[in-house]
């Protein structure tokens, strides 16, 4: 849609926004709108407090845990503030209650009646909160490394449930993902959606690793450096993402390939070392930090 821009006075220059747009966002006559300057590009868009809640109406079939779960979290990630879900089992309900506890930020089951579950945006943190959520994400990553550490150290010890600090990420992550789609729409933001597509992985291998070490009562030494060298690797990428120092990505790349093309096959042929398992995983954490630097850098640059 192409619009001529008009030339005021005083060097100011105002556009017609398109009629269809106004009626259906239910804008009148002296009502304020956000202006964002994106690169080259304008984003024109209602006031919160104005703008029109989305919904989307889902049907369930079945009981299965993973596919209720990407369902709804795909409706979240996507901007709906109100999700509705038609149910046909009371494990449905159950299943759907735990999800939203578990994986969302300030929504809640605000209705159910007759089949229908009602999901709404209660409390949910604004979207200028995205840097802070996007920090917490990054440190809660940081704990699983740390409760993976003192697993292997001593593991006699009993440590906190790091599943808690799992459901923490996934809340996080999720938040992150919605602003993302929701109010972002230029270049930078769709390379950090890759980098933390890339994140979750990273995430995913650590907590696997760490759910796999509470079956070994004994871990070589070789092995806790290689998960304290894949800690500093992703020390690394944090820093480069939060500091946007493009410089690191030379380091990470250094590091990374000692890790995977010297250390891991040692490790690997190691007729000494027995866990194998949480050797992998903390390689495909390694790999993963690598994969993503390019889209850090995307974002960076």
């Amino acid at each position: 849609m192409e619009r001529k821009l008009i030339k005021q006075g005083g060097g100011g220059y105002t556009v017609y926004l398109p009629k269809e747009w106004v009626i259906d966002n239910g804008l009148e006559k002296g009502d304020i709108i956000d202006i964002d300057i994106i690169g080259q590009n304008l984003r024109i868009s209602q006031k919160p407090e104005k703008r029109k809640k989305s919904e989307i109406c889902l049907e369930i079939s079945g009981e299965y845990k993973d596919s209720i779960r990407v369902l709804v979290i795909t409706a979240y990630r996507q901007g709906y503030d109100i999700i509705k879900v038609k149910i046909s089992s009371k494990k449905q309900y159950n299943i759907l209650k735990e999800l939203i506890e578990d994986s969302i930020i300030g929504f809640e089951i605000t209705s159910y009646n007759e089949g229908l579950c009602i999901i709404e945006n209660i409390t949910e943190p604004s979207q200028e909160q995205f840097d802070n959520i996007f920090r917490k994400l990054l440190l809660n990553i940081e704990e699983l490394f740390e409760f993976g550490l003192m697993k292997m150290k001593n593991p006699s010890r009993k440590i906190k449930d790091f599943k808690i600090t799992e459901k923490r990420i996934m809340q996080y992550d999720n938040f992150c993902r919605r602003i993302l789609y929701k109010y972002r729409f230029d270049r930078k933001s769709s390379s950090l959606l890759s980098f933390m597509y890339k994140l979750g992985n990273i995430q995913r291998e650590i907590f696997y690793a760490n759910d796999v070490s509470k079956s070994y009562k004994f871990f070589s030494n070789a092995t806790i450096k290689f998960m304290e060298d894949a800690f500093s690797l992703f020390k690394l990428l944090e820093e480069m993402i939060l500091k946007k120092d493009m410089h690191k990505y030379k380091e990470i790349h250094d590091v990374q390939n000692e890790l995977i093309h010297k250390r891991l096959k040692k490790l690997l042929n190691s007729s000494q070392i027995k866990e194998k398992e949480v050797i992998f995983n903390i390689a495909g954490c390694v790999r993963n930090i690598s994969y993503s630097v390019s889209y850090a850098l995307s974002y960076i640059i």
